[in-house]
């Protein structure tokens, strides 16, 4: 067999034991997807039945490189001018996380279960 032989046999093995899985067990939904090369393709993963795809190493690689580059360029230039339209705004983040939701849900839930004196406002 050839390398590239070799390669598509172990991306039909996957693929046929996701198939078995997913006819297994009917409520497997979710998928966490490593960083490998030969992985199908999220519109094969939908056939198969997964409704959820996490490409939880793909994003933080792909973090890890942004981080170096913006690094590079701090050490480079040294000011922060240079590196800033990389940068996402504070609210940007703020909706990106829905952290307003969550700030309403801890001043709902919070004070319940934590005396006055610990709750802490920032």
């Amino acid at each position: 067999m050839s390398k590239i032989q070799v390669k598509a046999f172990f991306k039909f093995c996957r693929v046929k034991v996701m198939e078995q899985v997913v006819d297994i067990v009917k409520k497997v939904v979710t998928i966490s997807v490593k960083p490998v090369e030969h992985f199908p393709r999220i519109s094969e993963l939908k056939k198969l039945g997964f409704r959820i795809i996490l490409f939880p190493g793909d994003l933080l690689f792909s973090a890890a490189k942004k981080m170096k580059e913006v690094l590079a360029l701090m050490k480079e230039r040294g000011d922060p001018e240079y590196w800033k339209e990389d940068m996402m705004s504070v609210n940007e983040f703020r909706n990106l996380l829905d952290m307003d939701r969550y700030e309403e849900l801890e001043g709902r839930y919070l004070p319940a279960i934590m005396p006055n004196n610990l709750v802490v406002s920032l």
